[in-house]
């Protein structure tokens, strides 16, 4: 897989509107007051500052992309089914060169699984996260519905189900479980993952496109590169040149060119460094093109 990295910032500090507390996930960082429509509603609010703040959530919401692969993408004439390899996953077979991942959109709870609570130097660090990327696993499974309804096929999706506090699928089993349900969770996602993975090498030799969604607020309505400083696309940018990459018709460049900010800029990899934390995570590292 040719792999590039980026995210797009939607991800207030507020809970997710699908917990079980019920409450309002709002976009740069603040709660949306009651009256707001709930997103599944399909109602608009009525107000002008609401219209606004609509436009806003909806552009924020447009995408949370972590780790693109990044190839040529090459239309394929394959059967479609859908499966679910587990409770906690949510699995779709596809037929185009396009792999969609979300690991950390879920909300689910583990039955008898406690949750995690980290390598002692990361909680004291702060660098130990279980929150849940807000609203990214509806995202991606919106994402792989707009795609078949524009090309009339369907791409390959993996998304977790189980919230981030039990399992972690974005880091390696040592780092992302502490209890061995929790283990069989993880192996089924990169299971599923790995077994699409291979299939797209077969099918589509060329290359593929993998989209691993997540969610940031550090960086408001911003489109964040992360390819580990260009370890994750160092085979595409060695075949197609750095403008596959950067330039005006890549997906980075596409995006700035409909407005959205990409930071680092559309820049060649290390120039300037992308920023720390957001780089790219364990799935784009075990599926790079590096």
């Amino acid at each position: 897989m040719k792999l590039l990295d980026a995210t797009f910032s939607n991800r207030a500090s507020s809970p997710s509107p699908f917990a079980q507390q019920g409450e309002r996930a709002g976009v740069k960082g603040f709660v949306l007051p009651r009256w707001w429509p709930h997103p599944s509603s399909g109602l608009r609010p009525t107000s002008p500052l609401a219209e606004r703040r609509e436009k806003a959530r909806r552009a924020a919401s447009a995408w949370s992309v972590i780790a693109l692969a990044f190839a040529a993408l090459l239309a394929a004439s394959a059967s479609a089914q859908t499966h679910a390899t587990n409770e906690f996953l949510h699995v779709q077979r596809g037929e185009l060169p396009i792999l969609i991942t979300a690991p950390h959109g879920g909300s689910l709870a583990i039955p008898g699984v406690p949750r995690r609570v980290g390598p002692e130097g990361e909680r004291t660090s702060g660098k130990f996260v279980t929150g849940q990327d807000v609203r990214t696993f509806e995202l991606a499974t919106a994402t792989a519905k707009r795609v078949e309804e524009i090309t009339g096929k369907k791409p390959y999706l993996v998304a977790s189900k189980a919230h981030r506090q039990y399992v972690d699928p974005n880091r390696p089993e040592k780092e992302a479980v502490e209890h061995p349900k929790a283990a069989a969770v993880h192996a089924a996602f990169h299971g599923q993952v790995r077994e699409f993975v291979d299939e797209l090498r077969k099918k589509f030799p060329q290359g593929a496109l993998l989209l691993d969604i997540h969610g940031q607020a550090s960086f408001p309505d911003t489109l964040i590169r992360g390819t580990q400083n260009g370890t994750t696309v160092m085979r595409v940018v060695e075949k197609h040149g750095v403008a596959a990459l950067t330039g005006e018709a890549s997906i980075l460049g596409f995006m700035a060119g409909k407005g959205v900010k990409v930071e680092p800029p559309n820049t060649p990899p290390g120039t300037p460094p992308e920023p720390r934390g957001f780089s790219g995570g364990w799935i784009v590292r075990s599926y790079g093109s590096h």
